[in-house]
This record gives C-alpha cells, structure tokens and sequence, in this order.
C-alpha cells in the first residue's frame, strides 16, 4: 500500500533540441535541504519503442533534481527531469508517449512507486527536449529517520523486450 502521495502535472515545457544537455545527474538535492536523493535506474534511463520491426522513438531521462520541505514529519518535495527524444528518420511526425516511474525507496526497499505517461508532441522536428515536473511527492518521514534516509528513483517503465534491447544494444 503506497504511504505516499504524487501528483504529476505533466510536461511544462517542451523545445525542439537545439544544444545538449549533460549526462543524467544521479543526484541532485536542492542546497540547504534535507531533501531524499534523486536518481535515475541505470537500466531504464532510456526507451525504445519499436514499430513493424524498427525503431520509431529513443528517448533519455537527463538532469533529475528535486526540491523539499519537512512540513509535519512529511517530506514534501517538487521532482523535475528533462527527457531528450527523437523520431526515426523512417517514422512519420506525430506526437508520441512513453510511461515513466516515480518509485519510493528506503534502506533498499520500494514503498511506493507510480507509473505516468509522458507526452512527446512532436510536430514539425524529429528532435525534441521536454521537461516534466511532478508537482508533489508527500514521503511520511517515519520516526528516527529524516528525509535523507529516502530516495526517488524514476525511469521509464519498459517492457521485457525494451530492457534486454538497452542491455543489449549498447554492446
């Protein structure tokens, strides 16, 4: 049963990719905080999505942070990530999707954990840089603990096909 609670508020911007961003940070609290750490699972750090036997869309989780509050023994924290994605060159222009995860973890243990859709609205670029925020993420800090002791991790949800194509592809 998810403690938790998180409200998404879906994509708040979206640009056609003109410069890249840095590799995904594994962590990143905001200064003076007592903020859970932030990190991307490494095997779904991105997504491929096939249609009819090639590759339509690739997209990548960058720059997660994350933001919070201790407020009544709960953290309340602000979750952004920026996910760059591109169309096959192959593959017509038309807005895509893709699921993501939010997941709770503390001492190795997933309390909670979410699944969202991200929209892609493509239109006239194969190329696009969107960045998602989840408006709130509420983790009760049990007693003897505080919100350090907790992580957020996200990735996107894959399929079995789509993990072994990421562990596979990179060789």
């Amino acid at each position: 049963m998810n403690k938790f609670a998180i409200a998404a508020v879906g994509t708040v911007a979206a640009m056609a990719l003109t410069t890249g961003l840095a590799a995904a940070k594994s962590q990143a609290r905001a200064k003076g905080a007592e903020c859970p750490s932030v990190n991307v699972l490494p095997d779904a750090v991105r997504i491929t999505q096939m249609s009819n036997g090639k590759v339509d869309l690739k997209a990548e989780i960058r720059e997660p942070a994350i933001a919070c509050s201790l407020v009544g023994g709960n953290a309340k924290s602000k979750l952004s990530f920026w996910v760059k994605s591109a169309i096959a060159p192959n593959s017509g222009v038309a807005a895509r999707s893709v699921p993501y995860f939010v997941a709770i973890i503390v001492d190795g243990e997933v309390i909670g954990k979410e699944v969202f859709q991200l929209a892609l609205p493509f239109k006239a670029d194969r190329k696009l840089m969107v960045k998602e925020k989840i408006a709130r993420i509420d983790i009760p800090v049990a007693h003897g603990r505080t919100p350090e002791d907790y992580s957020v991790t996200i990735g996107f949800q894959l399929t079995p096909e789509q993990v072994n194509y990421n562990r596979t592809a990179s060789r």
